[in-house]
């Protein structure tokens, strides 16, 4: 498989597993980081995939990027490449927590929580136990 394929291979999944997640701020470090290393590589291949995922992916949608990620994505594309690149970027500026929208994001959250899980099931079932042995 070409270099090009994998590049476009690894802009859809992108577009498929990260994209969606993009503004959710428990990512945004390693998003931060991963389009800041992938921008400032050397390689073309490097290019292709942004090309591909962030300036126009196969579905036509940009991702959602928050703005200091947009910011550095600009900052990094603009920049000398004849001047000496900092190895790690600056971490992005502190934001303010992002509300959740709904209470099933949070619910969907408990529910991949397996000790939440467990807890609720040991709970339920002690509970209905109780009622059953008050009942009888």
């Amino acid at each position: 498989m070409s270099r090009t394929a994998l590049a476009g291979r690894a802009a859809d999944l992108f577009n498929w597993a990260v994209a969606p997640l993009a503004r959710d701020e428990r990512y945004l470090h390693d998003l931060y980081e991963l389009l800041h290393s992938l921008s400032r590589a050397p390689h073309p291949i490097g290019s292709n995939w942004l090309a591909q995922s962030i300036i126009s992916p196969a579905n036509g949608e940009a991702p959602d990027l928050p703005p200091t990620v947009w910011q550095q994505l600009l900052r990094d594309r603009l920049t000398r490449p004849d001047r000496p690149q900092p190895a790690v970027p600056p971490p992005p500026p502190p934001t303010a927590p992002v509300p959740s929208t709904s209470g099933m994001s949070r619910f969907s959250e408990l529910t991949i929580d397996v000790g939440c899980v467990l807890w609720v099931s040991v709970t339920l079932i002690a509970v209905l136990v109780a009622i059953l042995l008050v009942v009888m």
